[in-house]
């Protein structure tokens, strides 16, 4: 995989994975609501001709508190745990987003109906410097398809990534879980 792409892992699939609501998600919930999401993270060049790497297994825990305007989103990269917030801003669709090691600040705007969003798009910067991330997502019945780049600081775009996601069950999450999940420790 390209170094500019291995730090962006766990950046872009939790943006693609956490804006949109599930099927059964789509009126705003009255406590806070999980759904689970299996599939792929692809990374290429910009353009798409040059694979970064095969498709890597991508997985994700997602967490709409609509009383709280948040959406937080669990994900698995590189066997660890990284979770990303996104917090409304106000009434709008406009949602700030970060993670916990704030290594990205930016905005998610949310497309169709408050908390039955059917897609997204974002503008984050790297907090690093190292550039930004922008792109598209889309969210149905059958899953989310995510198409974004990480464009460098000069304004070129430098990869693109590529997530295609379907609902799970809890039990097949945890169960896949169990193996990407590096262990910790001899």
């Amino acid at each position: 995989m390209k170094p500019a792409a291995r730090p962006l892992a766990a950046l872009v699939l939790a943006f693609f994975a956490g804006c949109g609501a599930a099927p059964a998600q789509r009126d705003a919930p009255a406590g806070p609501a999980t759904t689970w999401y299996g599939g792929t993270m692809t990374v290429t060049s910009a353009d798409g001709a040059t694979p970064y790497g095969p498709p890597k297994p991508a997985l994700v825990a997602r967490t709409v508190d609509a009383a709280k305007g948040e959406i937080v989103e669990v994900v698995v990269d590189d066997g660890a745990l990284r979770t990303t917030t996104l917090h409304r801003e106000g009434a709008t669709q406009a949602f700030s987003a970060t993670d916990t090691a704030k290594s990205f600040t930016g905005t998610v705007t949310m497309t169709g109906d408050a908390w039955s969003f059917t897609g997204w798009s974002y503008d984050l910067t790297m907090a690093d410097g190292s550039g930004k991330i922008a792109g598209t997502a889309t969210i149905g019945a059958d899953g989310i398809r995510t198409e974004k780049f990480f464009i460098a600081p000069d304004g070129q775009k430098q990869v693109k990534i590529v997530d295609a996601l379907a609902p799970i069950t809890q039990a097949d999450y945890d169960t896949r879980l169990a193996t990407l999940l590096k262990p910790s420790g001899p």
